[in-house]
């Protein structure tokens, strides 16, 4: 049965915590019109439109709005992208039998906490959107409110973290969209939420809680009628009354209700008695040194995530460099973002030494700028494409990926690649492009909390977890939570 689907992305993970706005200028926006529009290579969103076009079906493009995780989102965002949703409905939307949208959901503006819900319940307002089936696809660390659910026919969110499965993901919904069809059959969304907060530390699903629960949602997607059944982790640093670990299940309009009831029991009986395990321990600095002194082949990897840049951190954070210092680790590295000092860099030489104030300007947490006197070994463009095409990293900017200009420098034994724009430690070309093998190193520090080990793992002798100040931490006491829903663990009992 052929169809036209209408498809648009708005795509943001909000940090309440952090003092920066995020403005419209710091989203990559395609305009709506072709599909070859919003088909950024390598993204959950030219998976799905690949899948359709498969089965012959017309795809009409809307906006695309991605950025890289940061503060709250400006209003004027929102508005931009739902005034260009609106024309290109008008323009051609209205002939969809169906929307398909990209969507994170945990996306916060000034004005809105819940920019997910707000943005399906101006499409259903719009002419000729307000009965069709609108479906989703999301990263599982949304904050998923009940408001939005009841407003979707479907959605399905990444099962995997690292997110090595968001395009698998993207053409698991078109499937779901497919069979619907093929079948006559009007889908519908249900939701169910818990009292539970993890930090991202807490939430990778090759370990519990969360192995666990996936293990859990993928039986019961076995069941008559039962079309998925998501396990939402949650964003611990977006404040709204909806964050934190949610579940949901995409049925048949006439599924047994008792046996949704059930999916969700078991669910949630589940996530509580393993509450605990979603909030792991780190390790200290004795840890780190045990490690270096066992001698292991291949380098060890220190996690900061607090200044966790795919969780908005601004990646200049000093803490962990300042403990390779201290510690005086030879062949350690770490990667800080600085476009201040990569432009104060450009009209050095090759191998010269350099003075230079390097990071602590993102965050209040952190110590400040660290003084340093350095070699600096190259300049270059970071551009590169992705060594993994499944990287966690693809789901966020597709598979080329832009550092702006970049330095490397040496101090004191630790090499530091320098970049202008935050770029997630989750692929390993951003070694590469700077023309060394992050092979050859002793310890590398990554400020991510999970999804670096999917580029990591096959290099790493060991994995540590070093807490160091910043936005990021994983010690969610620590931040000043007013919006959401009391009680939750951890930071009540319950």
């Amino acid at each position: 049965m052929k169809q036209s689907i209408f498809l648009a992305a708005l795509f943001h993970e909000t940090h309440s915590f952090l003092d920066e706005l995020t403005c419209l200028s710091d989203f990559s926006r395609s305009g709506w019109g072709t599909p070859s529009n919003i088909r950024l290579p390598g993204s959950p969103m030219a998976a799905a439109i690949e899948r359709f076009e498969a089965e012959g079906w017309d795809c009409l493009a809307g906006p695309y709005y991605n950025a890289t995780p940061s503060g709250v989102v400006e209003d004027l965002v929102l508005e931009t992208w739902f005034a260009e949703f609106k024309r290109a409905w008008e323009a051609h939307g209205e002939a969809a039998d169906a929307i398909y949208l990209v969507l994170h959901g945990a996306m916060i503006t000034e004005s809105e906490s819940d920019v997910e819900a707000l943005i399906v319940e101006r499409i259903r307002a719009l002419e000729g959107a307000g009965d069709i089936p609108i479906y989703a696809v999301m990263d599982l660390h949304g904050n998923i409110s009940k408001r939005f659910t009841d407003l979707m026919n479907g959605f399905l969110a990444y099962r995997e973290n690292p997110h090595r499965d968001a395009c698998v993901a993207a053409q698991r919904v078109a499937e779901m969209m497919i069979r619907a069809a093929a079948q006559s059959e009007q889908l519908k969304s249900h939701w169910s939420g818990t009292n539970l907060l993890w930090p991202p530390t807490g939430t990778a699903t090759d370990f519990t809680p969360m192995l666990d629960l996936e293990r859990i949602a993928r039986r019961w997607e076995g069941e008559p009628g039962i079309y998925g059944v998501n396990v939402f982790s949650g964003y611990s640093f977006g404040d709204t009354f909806d964050t934190g670990v949610t579940f949901s299940v995409v049925a048949a309009q006439g599924a047994d209700q008792s046996l949704i009831e059930r999916i969700f029991s078991e669910m949630n009986a589940t996530a509580t008695a393993k509450r605990l395990e979603g909030t792991p321990q780190v390790n200290d600095v004795e840890d780190l040194l045990g490690a270096i002194a066992e001698g292991r082949a291949g380098p060890i990897l220190v996690a900061e995530p607090s200044d966790n840049i795919g969780g908005g951190a601004p990646g200049d954070c000093t803490g962990l460099l300042r403990i390779f210092l201290d510690l005086a680790i030879e062949g350690a590295a770490v990667i800080i973002n600085d476009p201040g000092s990569v432009q104060a860099l450009q009209s050095s030489s090759g191998d010269s030494l350099v003075k230079l104030q390097i990071g602590g300007r993102g965050s209040k947490l952190d110590e400040g700028p660290l003084p340093i006197g350095a070699r600096l070994l190259r300049l270059f463009k970071g551009v590169f494409d992705l060594e993994d095409p499944r990287s966690h990293l693809a789901a966020m900017a597709g598979s080329r990926i832009n550092m702006g200009d970049c330095a490397l420098i040496e101090y004191r034994g630790v090499t530091i690649l320098l970049t202008s724009f935050k770029t997630p430690p989750f692929d390993l070309g951003q070694w590469r492009i700077a023309g060394v093998n992050p092979e050859q190193f002793r310890v590398i520090g990554v400020k991510a909390a999970v999804a670096y080990r999917q580029a990591y793992d096959p290099i790493a002798s060991a994995h540590l977890t070093l807490d160091t100040p910043g936005p990021c931490s994983s010690d969610l006491q620590r931040l000043q939570f007013e919006a959401i829903r009391r009680p939750v663990f951890p930071l009540d009992d319950i």
